[in-house]
């Protein structure tokens, strides 16, 4: 498709060098803000075009004016190539003066209509692109314009640039969940390529403030309004409330992050907007009542991230059979399914306690990774790294005793605020006694301490091993 060398001399990470190679139809390219998929798929765009018979289609759901908006961002890769001969500009299309091959560019929804149709009777695509395409929430739409991708002269390509979307989202649903697929993979898989970067894989084209302000900020993303659940709930109420409007612009301002995330929305999506949120209102509605009687079925349930809110998070059945599932997939072992949330038969106790060990152990290191990538600047959907501050110890007890005079608090009242670790002085107290008397002097000053009423001993802890 493109010179090797090319993508090379632009820095281009080489996770994009599988589009030269793939002879996949469909290619998901997933990452987060700097992660430079929108260069290295704009570039290779520009190099495609040098192969004879080609026409690319380039789309955003919105898309005012190509002119504005996203032909400047060709111009300067063009410049970068330094083709600028090579290529004639007009308002919504780019294209190669040396065999004619064309990036032609489009909205799905303009002021006058969904453009469906329209695009579906352009003739000889050989690559659609859609960019933003978290954007797209009408399958159907998306079926269309890909049925229409069908040249047979060259190879035909569907590229979905997205930032990571929704578990809601088709995209998420067809690509993903349904084949298997883990989010942020790099694999091809029947006829899919996927291509996942991150801000990481981008270091040589960033300037230093943008990676110190995204490596000392650790901010999560937020989804773009048109995959985003408050920005959808507003809009319809913004729409019920003001029967004029016909379309209206949602905007995130991120000052932290000098971003601004906007996605717009149209009348004629209202019922299917009112529609997705109807159901996640009545999906809870139908469910929540369970909980007073008892235990929702396991099956009602959708674990995800927002768990860690809920009050029922530690007797969720939900999540207790998700703790199996991941022991299964770790040890391989055939543990039950049934009677999770609470067990009274020995075995199945017994298996649900070797859960819970594996379990432990293993959130503990995944915890862990996480919070170390978050330090080094990776960017979690819905996660935020924050600061719980640092634990400070004294290193020099005799000198608190002076300064802490000083400020006069008395030697008696730091004693009372000081949990002295008893197991330690009782060995330093066996330190000093001769060899061969060090076990007994310990055990003697111990049963000192005790017969003077001065220890408090908690319940004996027991476990299972």
């Amino acid at each position: 498709m493109t010179s090797e060398n090319s993508l090379q001399e632009l820095k281009l990470h080489s996770k994009y060098l599988v589009l030269d190679e793939s002879k996949a139809r469909y290619f998901i390219i997933t990452g987060g803000r700097g992660s430079g998929k929108s260069f290295a798929i704009n570039t290779i765009l520009l190099l495609l075009t040098y192969q004879a018979g080609h026409t690319i289609l380039f789309t955003r759901y919105t898309l005012r004016s190509a002119a504005i908006s996203i032909i400047p961002e060709f111009k300067e890769k063009i410049e970068l190539l330094d083709k600028v001969d090579d290529f004639k500009i007009t308002r919504d299309e780019i294209i190669n003066k040396g065999n004619g091959s064309k990036i032609i560019f489009r909205g799905i929804k303009t002021s006058s209509g969904d453009q469906t149709a329209n695009l579906k009777s352009l003739q000889g695509i050989t690559t659609w692109v859609m960019d933003e395409a978290e954007e797209l929430n009408d399958e159907d739409i998306f079926d269309k314009i890909d049925l229409s991708v069908r040249n047979k002269i060259q190879e035909n390509r569907v590229i979905l640039i997205l930032n990571p979307t929704t578990k809601e989202h088709f995209i998420y649903k067809r690509w993903f969940e349904d084949r298997g697929v883990a989010a942020g993979s790099n694999i091809t898989k029947d006829d899919t390529t996927y291509i996942h970067t991150t801000y990481l894989d981008n270091l040589d084209n960033l300037s230093e403030s943008y990676i110190k302000q995204i490596t000392n900020k650790g901010v999560s993303e937020i989804d773009p309004p048109r995959s985003n659940w408050q920005a959808r709930a507003y809009t319809v109420g913004a729409f019920q409330k003001y029967p004029e409007l016909d379309e209206i612009t949602f905007v995130f301002y991120i000052p932290v992050r000098n971003e601004v995330l906007e996605g717009t929305f149209t009348r004629e999506e209202l019922p299917l907007l009112v529609k997705q949120l109807a159901d996640v209102i009545r999906n809870g509605e139908k469910v929540r009542p369970q909980w007073d009687g008892g235990f929702p079925e396991a099956d009602a349930l959708s674990p995800s991230v927002n768990c860690r809110f809920c009050k029922h998070e530690e007797y969720c059945p939900s999540l207790g059979g998700l703790a199996v599932e991941i022991v299964q997939r770790i040890s391989g072992d055939n543990l039950p399914k049934e009677n999770i949330e609470d067990p009274t038969d020995p075995n199945t106790v017994e298996h649900l306690y070797i859960v819970a060990k594996v379990v432990e152990n293993w959130a503990k290191r995944v915890k862990e990774k996480a919070v170390a990538l978050a330090k080094d600047g990776m960017e979690f959907q819905n996660l935020k790294l924050k600061s719980m501050g640092a634990t400070r110890k004294c290193t020099d007890n005799i000198k608190l005793l002076e300064i802490a005079k000083e400020y006069d608090l008395e030697q008696e009242d730091l004693l009372n605020l000081i949990s002295i670790p008893l197991k330690k002085v009782a060995n330093a107290v066996g330190d000093n006694a001769p060899k061969g008397e060090k076990g007994e002097k310990s055990r003697s000053f111990l049963d000192a301490v005790e017969n003077n009423g001065i220890i408090e001993t908690s319940e004996e802890r027991f476990t299972l091993s």
